[in-house]
């Protein structure tokens, strides 16, 4: 979405209601949810994949990377040289 679109939307949900908001927290969800099942189809076991964690021990916004271990219809399993990871797919890129 554009910088403007973005501005729209805030403005948007500034006027609206309670049961608006619900239904747009159920839109973003399907939308999110669509989003990882797309990422998800195109990610391979063993391939390498990196994120940003957001886990304060790491130091939020680090960037860690990973051997995709096993795909789950939510998450992937990614092992890391600090253990395994449960990341959702929206949240991964591709190492190439």
């Amino acid at each position: 979405m554009t910088k403007t679109e973005m501005m729209k939307l805030e403005a948007l949900m500034a006027k609206a209601t309670m049961a608006d908001l619900n239904q747009v927290r159920d839109m973003y969800n399907r939308a999110h949810d669509r989003l990882a099942r797309e990422t998800s189809a195109k990610l391979v076991v063993g391939s390498r994949a990196s994120w940003k964690t957001n886990k304060a021990k790491f130091g939020k916004g680090t960037t860690m990377s990973g051997i995709i271990t096993k795909i789950n219809s939510k998450t992937v399993v990614l092992k890391t040289e600090e253990g395994n990871w449960k990341v959702s797919p929206s949240m991964l890129t591709v190492e190439k």
